[in-house]
């Protein structure tokens, strides 16, 4: 597809649609709703891990003045379990079997939120104490507890092409590593909560949400009541990051609304939302390169431990993409790649930004720098050498298609670096330049100086399945028109977008459409916004809509002045992978390199971001401000993924359950400068051939400052986060 010429709205900075609402603070978040006669909840949960419930007594907490219900598991008048489409596993409230620490085991229902919290600590309940698992190393072993009926497996994804072992023994260099990635929270402000209330017989819900239609169905099975009687309106989000929404907090409201016939609130304390809500899995990677001295990779292996904590959720297709991208965007003929997600005592891992790729980029980025330092390589040519090209397949034996940006973005990362900091003699930091292994420099007394680079892919959409977006489109008799897409805009800037893909497909003024927030009842379903997938797959959609009302109003000769209406709907040519891994997952693949510069302080290992520089393929940008903030707020996300940001686990307790002591990086941590370049391409499968970018942004940016730090002060780090206590005692040895 050609990237389109002569666009007027699409590829133009326009203000974001909700930004003055929520600049002035006029916006409203479900913390903030107020309904008449509106009650409030609170969850018991469990103070163990692993335990059975032997009887719960509620009189107590009944009896305190205020306290209109409480609610166990025998309340839940339709089917008690919850999860992903593929698998639905979780209690919303348990009733006989806790599996990690904080699940609800009770609900209670008062006037104010400090009496439900009154009630739920006096609610006493029975557990028998069994055994925890707390790593998958343990969970695997033989004479382990079985968690589940099925065993302590969750779930494993395996991609193989060629003869890994027969060219292992060919090759020139070997390089095999363990690496380590840790429970990472997702760390919004806004805490989960959910209003629910009945409107006659139809149940509505207020809750922040990626996916209106998903939580409605998730809720009617729970309720027992039909889809059409549950309503989901996505309200505004105060950060998701995968995170939103936390399902049994919505099914919880709404059990509670059904149950005493009036509205309810529930909002998560922080230390609940750390406690329970879905955090990144953690991995062991395993990676063994096989390479010829030239630089080629012969072939990789990879095995991949994750920990999916108590119950499925999203760990399938978490797994699933990390072993398609296991191996990073290089063409590699011979491919033999494992994943395997582990049921622990743990809390639940799920979806978080990047969904499993994140880890093992950090992985094999790393492990690319280790194969330049051996051979004596530039960590760029390397890559160069070895990155997805058209008429080459990927690891899953999909073909990459002409327009391509992958190669592009390496040339554009070295023309930013050759603009940054041309090269002095004796050559560049390791990373960025011609002489790999040169010595870093430095900016004041001591200190010292490196660039680390990391190159990527992401598929954009649902992993090997027909992703479908749809929409509707209507014109209103004034001449305006009002687009409905059930997909919520969870701060990355969306309903902008849809907005401009819309005015530019119709040829309209940008202040003639007017988007309508997620609602079930109003909103064709159209999937979640994750995935890197809104711009893409409902973008399209979008553009599928506009086209149609176009050519609708060129029918009827354009003077119109009664209602118009229109579907929009577009499919992916995704297919399903084989035993063996092989098919094409996804429609269109988001590539990216970034560079990062930092500076460390002997005296005490503290790193600082000093520069970062990124080159993106995402075909057609349809909103230049929204692409440099997604960017800008990724390299944020990420360096706290790489220096600072880890759930410290006790017996499935979280001891850091604030942001006292969870840490992610704050304004002076990321006061560095960013310059994001995009590269054109014209592969994207998305509107204009636009691609996402959402995800993308914060990928590379742990496996570059990883690399930096190792330029500078020539240790390398195989896990995450890399301390400043770590980095000192490596300085000092």
């Amino acid at each position: 597809m050609a990237v389109e010429l002569g666009l007027r709205v699409v590829g133009q900075t326009v203000l974001r649609v909700d930004g003055p609402d929520k600049a002035t603070g006029k916006a409203v978040y479900v913390a903030d709703l107020e309904l008449p006669g509106m009650l409030h909840a609170r969850a018991v949960r469990s103070p163990h891990a692993h335990a059975l419930i032997r009887a719960i007594d509620t009189a107590e907490a009944m009896a305190l003045p205020g306290v209109v219900a409480v609610l166990t598991a025998t309340d839940v008048p339709g089917v008690n379990l919850v999860g992903s489409r593929a698998v639905r596993d979780q209690p919303v409230l348990v009733g006989d079997h806790v599996r990690f620490l904080g699940e609800a085991v009770a609900l209670v229902v008062a006037t104010t939120a400090e009496v439900a919290a009154a009630g739920a600590s006096v609610v006493k309940v029975d557990y028998q104490p069994l055994p925890g698992v707390f790593s998958p190393e343990e969970a695997l072993r033989p004479g382990a507890p079985r968690l589940t009926e099925k065993g302590n497996l969750c779930c494993q994804s395996r991609v193989r092409r060629g003869d890994f072992a027969a060219v292992l023994s060919q090759a020139d260099l070997v390089v095999e590593n363990v690496y380590q990635t840790p429970f990472v929270d997702h760390a919004f402000l806004e805490p989960h909560g959910a209003v629910a209330g009945p409107d006659g017989d139809t149940m509505n819900v207020w809750i922040t949400t990626k996916t209106v239609h998903q939580m409605r169905d998730e809720i009617s099975r729970v309720l027992g009541r039909p889809k059409e009687k549950v309503r989901i309106i996505a309200a505004t989000i105060g950060g998701s990051f995968g995170g939103k929404p936390d399902i049994p907090c919505g099914c919880l409201a709404a059990l509670a609304a059904a149950k005493v016939g009036r509205p309810v609130k529930l909002v998560y304390t922080r230390q609940e939302t750390f406690q329970v809500s879905a955090k990144r899995h953690p991995y062991v990677v395993r990676l063994t390169h096989a390479v010829a001295r030239d630089g080629t990779i012969l072939g990789v292996k990879g095995e991949i431990v994750a920990d999916a904590g108590a119950y499925t959720s999203e760990s399938r297709a978490v797994i699933a993409r990390a072993a398609i991208h296991c191996a990073g965007p290089y063409y590699i003929p011979n491919v033999d790649v494992e994943g395997k997600a582990v049921f622990t005592n743990q809390p639940v891992t799920g979806a978080m930004r990047g969904y499993g790729v994140p880890q093992v980029a950090f992985a094999h980025e790393v492990q690319m720098d280790i194969i330049a330092a051996r051979l004596g390589l530039d960590p760029i040519e390397v890559r160069r050498r070895n990155v997805l090209k058209p008429g080459l397949t990927t690891v899953t034996g999909q073909v990459v298609p002409e327009g391509c940006g992958a190669e592009a973005c390496l040339t554009g990362i070295r023309d930013l670096l050759d603009r940054e900091e041309p090269v002095r003699e004796g050559g560049r930091d390791a990373a960025a330049g011609t002489k790999a292994g040169s010595t870093a420099g430095s900016t004041s007394p001591g200190e010292k100086t490196g660039w680390g680079i990391a190159l990527f892919y992401y598929g954009n959409g649902r992993t090997a399945t027909e992703d479908v977006g749809r929409c509707r489109l209507r014109r209103e008799a004034d001449g305006t028109f009002t687009l409905f897409v059930g997909v919520p805009d969870v701060g990355q800037g969306s309903t902008t977008i849809l907005a401009q893909i819309a005015c530019e497909e119709l040829g309209v003024p940008w202040s003639t459409v007017k988007v309508v927030p997620a609602d079930s009842a109003s909103s064709p379903e159209t999937g979640p916004a994750s995935a890197s997938r809104t711009t893409v797959v409902v973008g399209r959609a979008v553009q599928d809509a506009a086209r149609k009302m176009r050519q609708l109003i060129q029918t009827k000769g354009g003077d119109v002045d009664s209602q118009l209406e229109v579907d929009g709907v577009f499919g992916t040519d995704s297919t399903a992978l084989d035993e063996n891994g092989q098919g094409d997952p996804y429609s269109t693949y988001t590539y990216g390199v970034q560079a990062i510069k930092v500076a460390v302080d002997p005296a005490t290992g503290k790193v600082e971001m000093r520069r970062a520089l990124a080159a993106y393929d995402v075909g057609q940008v349809i909103n230049p401000m929204l692409f440099s903030g997604q960017v800008e707020g990724g390299v944020a996300n990420g360096l706290g993924y790489a220096l600072y940001e880890v759930v410290q686990l006790a017996a499935g307790w979280v001891m850091n359950p604030n942001f006292h002591t969870y840490l992610i990086p704050t304004a002076p941590d990321t006061a560095a400068p960013v310059t994001a370049q995009a590269v054109t391409s014209s592969d994207g499968a998305g509107p204009f051939a636009a691609k996402g970018i959402g995800e993308p942004a914060s990928i590379p940016t742990a496996p570059a400052v990883a690399n930096a730090i190792c330029a500078a002060t020539g240790s390398r780090f195989l896990a995450l986060p890399i301390t400043m206590e770590e980095i000192y005692r490596s300085l000092c040895r």
